[in-house]
C-alpha cells in the first residue's frame, strides 16, 4: 500500500493526514481515501520544524504499522499558505518558512511536493466527492474557460483552475493587494481599522477573514470580541455581517474579473462555513454589481465548497497525480499530470 503524508499549513490550523492510493479508471473517482487526520494549532509552535517532530511522534504513537522496519510514506505533500519560490514557502500570517529539508531531516529521503494551499483547494475541485459541494447560484458555465477558487479564513486565499487535460492550477496572493474601499461610511471603517492594526495599509487579508469579522463587529457593535466570538455572536449584529458579505461579494467579483474566470466560482474556507455569509442578499448584490459586466457575473455559476478536509484531499490528489505520472513515465495518455504554481 502507497501512504502519502499530507500537511496542511494554515495561519490557525495546521493539519495532518494519511491518504492511500486507490488506483480506479472510473471517471471522477477520487485517486486517494483518507486513513487518519489530526488538527494542531499552528500558534503552539516556533516554526514548521517543530511542528513537524510533534505531529510525526504523533503520527508514531497512533500509527505505529507505518514505522515498521523504516518509514513506509511514499510521499509528503505539503500545501502552505504563502507563495512558493525557489523551492521554499513563506508562510505570511505565521511567519513561518517552509522548506523539504525540513522534511528530509525527519524522513530521510521521502519524496516532498510543496504547493499554495489554494492550489490544493483547487486540486480537489476536480474531483466532486473531495468538495461535497452545494450550489450557491445557478448559472452558464463557460466550457473550457478558468474556473476561480476562493476562500477566507485566517486570510483571503486564491486560485485559478485553468481546464486541461491536463489542468493547471495557478495559486494568488491578491489578498495581500490593499483592500477597496467605496464611499464616506467604509473610509471611516477604513480609518477605524488602521488604528485598531497600526498600519495605513489594509489589505483584503485583514478584511474578509476571521479578524475582519471581529473588526467589523467591534465597529458596529462598540463591543470588542475575538474572531471566534464574532463569529458566534455575527447574528446579533445584521449590520456588520451585511458589510462582511458585501465585502466578500466584492473581493469574489474582482477576482473573477481580474481572471476572466467564466468557468464559474467556488467558495472554500472557514468563514463560509460558519457564517451565512454566501446566502446573504448583500453578498450577491456586491458580487454582481457592475456597469459593463453585470450580465456576466449574473450568468456566473457560484458553487460552495462545503468538506472542510478539501485542501487535505486536494494537496493528497496532487500527491497521487504526481506519482501517476512518474509510474507512466510521462507516457502519452498519462490522467492529470500535475502542475501547481
Amino acid at each position: 500500500m502507497h501512504t502519502i503524508l499530507v500537511t496542511d499549513i494554515g495561519g490557525t490550523h495546521s493539519r495532518f493526514a494519511l491518504f492511500r492510493l486507490t488506483p480506479s479508471s472510473a471517471k471522477n473517482r477520487m485517486p486517494v481515501e483518507l486513513l487518519f487526520e489530526q488538527w494542531f494549532a499552528s500558534l503552539d509552535f516556533s516554526g514548521f520544524p517543530e511542528l513537524l517532530q510533534h505531529a510525526l511522534l504523533f503520527l508514531q504513537e497512533h500509527c505505529p504499522a507505518l514505522w515498521e522496519n523504516g518509514t513506509q510514506i511514499k510521499l509528503m505533500v505539503i500545501a502552505a499558505a504563502g507563495p512558493l519560490v525557489e523551492g521554499s514557502c513563506f508562510v505570511p500570517n505565521l511567519s513561518w518558512t517552509i522548506s523539504p529539508q525540513d522534511v528530509h531531516e525527519h524522513l530521510g529521503a521521502t519524496p516532498v511536493l510543496l504547493l499554495n494551499d489554494f492550489a490544493a483547494q483547487g486540486y480537489a475541485c476536480l474531483f466532486p466527492d473531495a468538495v461535497a459541494g452545494s450550489v450557491v447560484r445557478q448559472g452558464n458555465a463557460v466550457p473550457g474557460a478558468p474556473v476561480a477558487v476562493v476562500g477566507a479564513g485566517t486570510g483571503f486565499g486564491q486560485a485559478l483552475i485553468l481546464p486541461g487535460p491536463p489542468p493547471r492550477i495557478l495559486a494568488s496572493e491578491g489578498g495581500h493587494n490593499e483592500f477597496p474601499f467605496v464611499g464616506k461610511e467604509e473610509e471611516a471603517f477604513a480609518t477605524f481599522m488602521r488604528g485598531r492594526l497600526g498600519t495605513d495599509n489594509i489589505i483584503g487579508d485583514m478584511v474578509v477573514s476571521g479578524n475582519g469579522l471581529a473588526a467589523l463587529f467591534s465597529y458596529h457593535s462598540g463591543r470588542q470580541a475575538s474572531p471566534a466570538e464574532a463569529t458566534a455572536r455575527i447574528q446579533e449584529c445584521p449590520e456588520a455581517l451585511a458589510w462582511f458579505a458585501r465585502f466578500y461579494g466584492r473581493l469574489c467579483r474582482h477576482y473573477v474579473l481580474g481572471t476572466l474566470a467564466l468557468g464559474g466560482l467556488y467558495i472554500t474556507g472557514g468563514m463560509a462555513l460558519r457564517v451565512p455569509v454566501l446566502r446573504h442578499p448583500a453578498f450577491e448584490a456586491s458580487f454582481t454589481t457592475s456597469a459593463a459586466h453585470h450580465s456576466i457575473l449574473h450568468a456566473l455559476p457560484v458553487w460552495h465548497i462545503e468538506n472542510p478536509q478539501a485542501g487535505l484531499f486536494g494537496a493528497a490528489i496532487y500527491g497521487a497525480l504526481h506519482l501517476q505520472q512518474l509510474a507512466a513515465h510521462n507516457a502519452p495518455g498519462t490522467a492529470l499530470a500535475p502542475h501547481a504554481v
